[in-house]
C-alpha cells in the first residue's frame, strides 16, 4: 500500500487543493469585508471542497520516448513514470502498475535480441511502455478522485473499476510474455541438454 505520507504530499502539491485554498481564502476575504455573516465558515469550507472536487487533476508527464528508444531508456523512463504515480491512483491500480514494471523490467535486458529477431512480444513490451499503460491512466489522472471512485458510467461501472479492469488486462498479459519467453529458454536449455548428451556420449566401439 502507498505509505500515508505520500498520499499527502501529492494532495498538498495538486492542482486540486490549490484551487480549493484559492476559493477558501476568498470566502475568508468575503467576510472580511462583510460580505459573509455568522455562516461564513460552513461557506469557506464549501468553497473549498468545491474547488477540491471539480477541479480536474493537473496533467501529468507521459511517457514521452521516440519509437526507437533503448532498452534502458526505457527501463529508465518507466521507473520516473512509476514513482510519478504513487499517491494518485488507487492501491490496488498501483499494485498492477508494480507487477507490469516488474514484468517488462524482466524482459527488457533481452528486448534488442528479441527484436532483431522479429519476435511479437518485442513489440508488445515496447508499445506498453510507449502507449498502452500510460494511454491507460492518462484518462483517470485527469478525473476528480471522488468523480472517479463514485460515477457511475454507461455500463454500471465506475471510472476506477475500468481502470483496474484494464491494468489488469495488462498485468496479465506482461505475465504471460514473461511465461512464454521463459518457457521457450526451459525448451531451448533441455534441447542443448540432449544435444551435448548426443555429443559427448561414450563411442559404442572399444579400443
Amino acid at each position: 500500500m502507498n505509505p500515508p505520507e505520500n498520499r499527502v504530499l501529492a494532495f498538498l502539491t495538486s492542482h486540486r487543493n490549490l484551487v480549493g485554498v484559492v476559493l477558501a481564502l476568498l470566502g475568508v476575504g468575503a467576510y472580511l469585508l462583510g460580505f459573509l455573516g455568522a455562516w461564513w465558515l460552513p461557506i469557506t469550507l464549501g468553497l473549498y471542497l468545491i474547488g477540491v472536487l471539480v477541479t480536474p487533476a493537473t496533467p501529468r508527464e507521459t511517457l514521452k520516448l521516440p519509437e526507437t528508444a533503448s532498452a534502458e531508456e526505457l527501463r529508465r523512463n518507466l521507473d520516473r513514470y512509476v514513482k510519478m504515480l504513487r499517491g494518485r491512483i488507487p492501491d490496488e491500480a498501483m499494485r498492477r502498475v508494480l507487477n507490469i514494471r516488474e514484468s517488462i523490467g524482466a524482459v527488457l535486458p533481452r528486448l534488442q535480441d528479441l527484436e532483431k529477431r522479429g519476435d511479437p512480444n518485442a513489440y508488445l513490451i515496447r508499445q506498453t511502455v510507449l502507449d498502452y499503460l500510460p494511454a491507460t491512466l492518462e484518462n483517470y489522472l485527469k478525473l476528480p478522485r471522488q468523480y472517479a471512485r463514485s460515477h457511475v458510467l454507461e455500463g454500471g461501472k465506475t471510472s476506477e473499476l475500468v481502470l483496474q479492469e484494464q491494468l489488469t488486462l495488462l498485468d496479465d498479459t506482461m505475465v504471460q510474455v514473461v511465461a512464454d519467453l521463459s518457457k521457450g529458454d526451459a525448451e531451448a536449455l533441455v534441447a542443448n541438454g540432449r544435444f551435448l548428451q548426443e555429443k559427448f556420449k561414450e563411442p559404442d566401439f572399444k579400443l
